[in-house]
């Protein structure tokens, strides 16, 4: 199948899961349609829609593949269009999110031209019809490896382009209800994937100011244990791959500190506590990230002390707070 060996350009499958979209999915279809990139197959699986996001994706004709079935989850309508993708490597979409001009060429140009099985490109944030760089985003070159990038930052699947094969190989997305691109990567880690870094901006992530608010602190107090499961998924596949190494251990102590502060934020010290001794199982001291204030107040005040702060003065994830504190301290510089 691989294109690489046929003399042939290979073949991108773009798969779009889709459910109740209407609102959104024509830009998400256009910015697919569009790609100059001729040997490609646009799939979208609609997972049960009540609206009329079916009928959008049939005006399209013949440029969109459209499969339905019933409503599943995320998780199961990607594991769909992995099944049915005819394609040699494989570009995820959600339906409000887009691929700017280029992306499916460009990510080719470099796997073709390396030895590498999956890019991983730069990506904005698409909020309320502007773009801005996302907050605190470390660059790959800031890490010891690419692998180590991966794992701190559990890139946005959009910002890749995957070899089929390796995503089959591994069977693709588990069924969690939040976290699941997460666990994917950390898949594809303990597979041997090997990642190629592509320096432009090529991916627009949406940001949803309801989402944030409601939907993202509903999740966290519906399932709080969620992320510890997902975490101790990814440690089982580290250790079956025999790569439960100090960086994989790091990576974990530093996503189950992060989860700690999320729930002191929220009110929840008893689940933030649980979350804390998790990370200094993985390590310890426990791995802190973010901005350096951030670092500093969590060094001196603890994970539960600055979790009500955010609580108090930043909101739950605390980004319009660091985005402001940030643009301040830069103007007191120059």
């Amino acid at each position: 199948m691989n294109g690489k060996n046929s003399g042939q350009l290979p073949r991108v499958s773009i798969v779009i899961p889709c459910y109740n979209s209407a609102e959104l999915i024509s830009e998400t279809l256009d910015c697919a349609v569009e790609q100059d990139y001729e040997n490609k197959e646009i799939i979208v699986i609609d997972d049960g829609s009540t609206d009329n996001s079916p009928e959008i994706v049939k005006s399209y004709g013949s440029q969109i593949t459209l499969v339905t079935q019933e409503n599943a989850g995320v998780s199961a309508a990607r594991n769909h269009g992995i099944k049915i993708a005819t394609g040699d490597y494989l570009q995820f979409l959600d339906s409000d999110d887009l691929i700017l001009p280029g992306k499916i060429r460009q990510n080719i140009e470099r796997l073709t031209e390396s030895e590498g099985d999956c890019t991983i490109a730069e990506y904005k944030v698409l909020k309320n019809g502007q773009t801005n760089a996302p907050l605190s985003q470390r660059s790959p070159e800031s890490y010891d490896s690419i692998e180590e990038y991966m794992m701190y930052t559990s890139p946005l699947i959009g910002r890749c382009l995957y070899n089929t094969d390796l995503v089959r190989r591994v069977g693709g997305f588990d069924s969690f209800r939040r976290g699941e691109d997460h666990l994917f990567q950390f898949k594809l880690l303990a597979a041997g994937a090997r990642y190629i870094h592509v320096p432009e901006t090529q991916f627009l992530y949406r940001e949803h100011e309801q989402f944030e608010r409601l939907s993202g602190l509903s999740s966290l107090e519906k399932d709080p244990y969620l992320v510890k499961e997902k975490n101790r998924e990814i440690e089982r596949y580290m250790k079956e791959a025999g790569k439960f190494d100090e960086t994989a251990r790091k990576a974990l102590s530093f996503n189950s500190y992060r989860q700690g502060l999320r729930y002191y934020g929220i009110g929840k010290p008893e689940v933030g506590d649980e979350y804390v001794s998790l990370s200094k199982e993985y390590w310890d001291p426990p791995v802190v990230g973010g901005p350096r204030i951030f670092r500093v107040l969590n060094r001196i005040l603890g994970c539960r002390r600055v979790g009500f702060l955010l609580r108090i003065y930043g909101g739950l994830f605390g980004r319009d707070f660091f985005r402001r504190f940030k643009a301040k301290a830069k103007g007191q510089n120059e």
